[in-house]
């Protein structure tokens, strides 16, 4: 389905439901302790990536951001980032840094993305994607 038919309000909101439900599964996978995601995503471009706010399990109150699309599934602290914003391009830093050792065959110590063998290839892709997000954020026409 090519980018146009997101315009639809009803495709659009099938895939935010469908993102939304993957932000779920891997949260729950990571094993991160949390109440809820919400029900609309602070940012999102379809059908590129969605960013929503994560709530905490005894509180309403922001604990993380977790970033889902067409790009790796991640998490942040909502003190990292207070604003959609910078959750964006601190997620793209995160992602050049991990990038950049992947591109050189280095293994991340607390990360595993792909096998050894695709680490450049992946590393490459990751950079590129991280360079999309970084542009989404300091870019004022998305926001």
């Amino acid at each position: 389905m090519n980018s146009e038919a997101y315009d639809d309000p009803k495709v659009e909101a099938a895939w935010l439901g469908e993102q939304r439900a993957r932000a779920d599964e891997y949260l729950r996978a990571q094993r991160v302790p949390f109440g809820c995601i919400a029900d609309r995503p602070a940012w999102h471009l379809a059908p590129y990536v969605a960013l929503w706010p994560v709530l905490g399990q005894r509180t309403s109150e922001m604990q993380y951001w977790v970033i889902v699309g067409d790009l790796p599934a991640d998490f942040l602290a909502a003190d990292a980032a207070p604003e959609p914003r910078g959750a964006m391009a601190s997620f793209a830093e995160r992602w050049r840094g991990l990038a950049h050792g992947m591109s050189e065959g280095k293994e991340h110590p607390t990360l595993e993305i792909g096998r050894p063998e695709t680490r450049a290839e992946l590393g490459d892709l990751l950079r590129r994607r991280a360079d999309l997000l970084a542009d989404f954020a300091h870019d004022d026409q998305y926001w």
